[in-house]
């Protein structure tokens, strides 16, 4: 787990990842970032997923999973956008 920074204004616990992929289905091809957050946290939605090595902006959530053992729920989501950050 590593700190997340949510929505610009709020941190939580957390681990997140994501894929990046060309949809080349249309006529201009299209990036699409789908990825997935897992914390213990409580979202309605959020625009902004960033750590110290990736930020990701223009967030939309796509789905919620939840374990009946877990205490950590899953956020599906897209992106519009990502930063690899220099380290």
């Amino acid at each position: 787990m590593s700190k997340i920074k949510v929505n610009d204004f709020e941190t939580v616990e957390g681990a997140f990842s994501f894929d990046v992929a060309i949809d080349r289905s249309g006529k201009t091809p299209v990036l699409i970032i789908s990825g997935v957050l897992e914390t213990s946290d409580i979202f309605s939605k959020f625009d902004i997923v960033e750590n110290e090595r990736y930020k990701l902006t223009g967030v939309t959530l796509q789905s919620e999973s939840y374990g009946s053992e877990e205490d950590t729920v899953a956020y599906s989501f897209i992106a519009k956008a990502y930063e690899v950050k220099e380290r």
